[in-house]
């Protein structure tokens, strides 16, 4: 089969080709695309435009179909990975799961994780904790006193 953007036909087959035209617009005998090429070339215009739209036809509905079942196999991967992750990933002991997986980068954390983390930044800012330890700006400032 010859393909490329300088030839009508594209990707399509010598039989779709033959398919594409009424019954007889094109001899019958012509078994290979070097006897098939001339007898193409000499259809008027209007013929070799619509075996074009033809055989771009087929190119968009392949690529459609390659791209369905990549999306397919993307899915597939990605519930196979999910699935993986709840059962090799347990929280640890903070109740935070760590990112082992490259794919988690920057993912969204779940509902009880979110709370969590709320809970452990309120915890470790909130007034009780500050009341327990020396800010960094005063104890720099009691620092810049001791010099002196």
């Amino acid at each position: 089969m010859m393909t490329g953007n300088s030839e009508p036909w594209g990707r399509l087959t010598r039989q779709e080709v033959y398919d594409c035209f009424p019954t007889g617009t094109l001899p019958a005998g012509l078994r290979t695309w070097a006897q098939l090429r001339p007898a193409i070339r000499r259809l008027p215009t209007e013929a070799q435009t619509h075996l074009r739209q033809v055989a771009e036809a087929k190119e968009h509905v392949s690529k459609q179909n390659k791209r369905d079942a990549d999306a397919r196999a993307q899915a597939k991967r990605q519930a196979a990975w999910r699935e993986r992750r709840k059962v090799d990933q347990p929280a640890s002991e903070d109740g935070f799961r760590s990112a082992q997986f490259s794919g988690e980068y920057l993912s969204l954390p779940t509902e009880e994780e979110s709370r969590n983390r709320v809970a452990a930044f309120i915890d470790s800012t909130g007034n009780e904790a500050l009341a327990r330890c020396v800010c960094i700006v005063c104890a720099r400032e009691l620092l810049r006193g001791e010099g002196q």
